[in-house]
């Protein structure tokens, strides 16, 4: 039977154990020894998984971040998910793809939560500023929402509201751009944020045009209308004043008196060498209509066959031969176009005659 050992003598923790009869000193530490070399054993074998995990982990990682990259570029908008810039997001959407989250790229508000649920992380990007109407639409969204670089107005909307408990904020986007994302712990801090749900909805915050069914007109401020009144009546007043004032009619003087015969002379000049016989007979043919109407007493809307007659009557020729001279066929050549101002002249003076 093993005694206790005295209080005053150091006590050795093995000899404890003897004394309470599970097992002899020299065999516990032995066997305390042994334990401790098997939990070393398991320990450094982990050890060496994790660091074979995270050497190979780390690359792959870059490695996939760096093929996102080096895609064709389709955007250019910061932040996108479809920008391979360096102020996009291809990358890390890239990576969540190959990870297996399914990334949607939603390009509205409305069409960004209505897709969302319970199990999706709805990402809104980008400090610009929005509507009340959008500020409402992402408060009412389902799942997780994470904020990018978000406007104050925005941010302090949804701090506000229901969503505060899902809301994830990342402040700086260099987090998730392709530029920063291979800097720091950047790519792990996206991935962990991002990749937290099987589905992700990827909006891009921008302005939206809220439908009121109001007019242009409506919209306007009250002091732009009274503006736009002063503006008509200026307008008006000074088109009075440099217009042009109406007033009894004066003639100009002209800088060169040009004597009739010339322009008739000049005008059939023309004819003559374009070769249009038929053009310098309409010209006669109407000039002696008018002229010998006029002697009748037939104004110049006289139709065709009252002038025949009258001038036939005046002058005693048969209506035919009066209508050949008057209203026949143009003459093809510059001899036919003389004979034709000869008869007509001769006619004319006939009337004049009577």
């Amino acid at each position: 039977m093993t005694q206790e050992p005295s209080r005053s003598e150091p006590m050795d923790p093995f000899a404890v154990v003897d004394w309470a009869g599970a097992v002899p000193a020299r065999g516990r530490s032995a066997s305390v020894g042994a334990a401790a070399k098997a939990s070393r054993g398991p320990s450094r074998r982990r050890r060496a998984v994790i660091g074979w995990v995270m050497g190979l982990g780390i690359p792959l990682t870059l490695a996939l971040i760096m093929a996102a990259l080096l895609t064709v570029p389709t955007d250019n908008t910061p932040l996108s998910s479809n920008n391979p810039g360096p102020d996009g997001a291809r990358a890390v959407v890239k990576v969540l793809g190959r990870l297996g989250v399914e990334v949607i790229t939603a390009e509205t508000t409305a069409e960004a939560v209505a897709q969302t649920s319970h199990d999706t992380t709805l990402v809104v990007a980008g400090p610009e500023y929005l509507s009340e109407r959008q500020h409402e639409l992402y408060g009412s969204a389902d799942g997780l929402i994470v904020l990018i670089d978000p406007s104050p107005e925005l941010l302090e909307y949804l701090e506000g509201g229901t969503a505060a408990d899902r809301l994830t904020v990342l402040a700086d986007p260099a987090i998730v751009s392709n530029e920063g994302i291979v800097e720091g712990d950047n790519a792990a801090v996206a991935l962990k944020t991002l990749g937290a749900r099987g589905r992700v909805i990827w909006n891009v915050a921008q302005w939206e045009e809220e439908n009121t069914g109001a007019s242009a007109w409506q919209l306007l401020p009250p002091w732009a209308k009274f503006v736009a009144a002063q503006l008509l009546v200026a307008v008006a007043g000074a088109a009075l004043w440099r217009g042009r004032r109406m007033g009894r009619l004066t003639a100009d003087e002209l800088p060169v008196t040009v004597p009739a015969s010339a322009i008739t002379v000049g005008l059939g000049g023309l004819y003559r060498r374009a070769g249009a016989a038929g053009h310098a007979a309409a010209a006669l043919r109407a000039g002696s209509a008018s002229r010998m109407g006029l002697v009748l007493g037939l104004g110049p809307a006289t139709e065709p066959a009252t002038l025949v007659a009258g001038i036939a009557r005046s002058t005693g020729r048969p209506e035919i031969a009066v209508r050949e001279l008057v209203y026949g066929p143009a003459p093809r050549s510059s001899s036919q176009l003389a004979a034709l101002a000869k008869a007509l002249d001769q006619l004319e003076k006939e009337v004049l005659r009577q």
